[in-house]
């Protein structure tokens, strides 16, 4: 069978980004991982490297 998450949730408020991962969870029986991001720092002149800070924290090669 397939392996991994299902579905990675980005956001700023860990709070409201648990409820809704443990929302979608027993709904849908999916794996969910959520990554704590201000998705503002895009537009930012760094933005690249935000963008890819959040790429590698949602496929594990990265802590946020």
């Amino acid at each position: 069978g397939r392996r991994g998450l299902n579905l990675v949730l980005v956001g700023r408020d860990p709070a409201k980004l648990r409820d809704v991962s443990e929302t979608i969870s027993r709904a849908h029986a999916v794996q969910t991982k959520t990554v704590v991001f201000d998705l503002a720092l895009v537009a930012t002149p760094q933005g690249a490297s935000y963008a890819r800070t959040v790429h590698n924290a949602s496929i594990g090669t990265a802590s946020m």
